[in-house]
């Protein structure tokens, strides 16, 4: 509660906008204002939506907490018991469109994303059969994530919102993408250093085509803060009549 007072006083004397609303951070534009709904909604409210909104349901997304996911390849298999994810808080919202005629819209974010924790990699590294585990982290300074959803209007208590329904994504490959996996080289692996140097640039690349059980699960959470926001804002709240 006290959050959300500091941030309507703030947003009240930046953009001169005050109304009753359990959602203070949001200033109503109409819908296909698309530069006003990206500036003064959804860049707005997003870093909120990573701390969560208990009152809408909407769980933290930051840090965002992962466990056991399982990336496969033709030679190895990198699993990771635990993982912490961050960066939701530094997300961007490039693009916000609506579809009213497919009832679509369309959210494309562009955040960095820090991941740490706890790895398990079984498989060859060049010559050698390896079984490691250890810290990991990978890191990157922009990832640029596409969210499609098809939704229907519903009433509540007199009121309109977006329900989010079925949604697809994608994700851009980025060469600022960087892995680290903590004693992997160690013991007899390290004999191999004429040919860790190649394989470790090329882990990036070949770790990025099977990571979609990772991004898959981050989206996922996303989505899911998204549409309990949606749900629990009238587009009243998000748009003139």
């Amino acid at each position: 509660m006290f959050k959300t007072l500091l941030l309507a006083s703030v947003l009240c004397a930046s953009l001169n906008v005050c109304y009753a609303s359990l959602v203070p951070f949001v200033r109503k534009c109409y819908l296909k204002d698309n530069a006003c709904v990206l500036a003064a909604n959804l860049q707005i409210a997003y870093p909120y939506l990573a701390d969560g909104i208990p009152e809408y349901g909407v769980s933290a997304l930051e840090p965002l907490q992962l466990e056991n996911i399982s990336m496969n390849h033709d030679y190895f298999k990198l699993t990771l018991p635990t993982a912490s994810v961050f960066g939701a808080k530094k997300c961007r919202v490039e693009q916000f469109r609506v579809n009213d005629e497919e009832s679509s819209l369309t959210i494309v974010l562009d955040c960095p994303v820090l991941v740490e924790g706890k790895y398990k990699f079984v498989g060859k590294v060049c010559i050698f059969n390896v079984d490691k585990e250890g810290d990991f982290k990978v890191q990157s300074d922009s990832t640029k994530t596409t969210i499609n959803s098809k939704f229907e209007l519903v009433e509540k208590d007199g009121k309109k919102y977006f329900k989010l329904l079925d949604y697809d994504y994608s994700v851009e490959p980025t060469r600022s993408l960087h892995i680290q996996l903590g004693d992997l080289f160690s013991g007899d692996v390290g004999k191999a250093i004429p040919y860790l140097n190649a394989f470790d640039k090329n882990l990036s690349e070949a770790v990025l085509p099977v990571g979609k059980p990772l991004y898959s699960t981050i989206v996922k959470s996303v989505y899911g803060a998204l549409q309990q926001f949606f749900f629990n804002v009238s587009l009243d709240e998000l748009q003139y009549a």
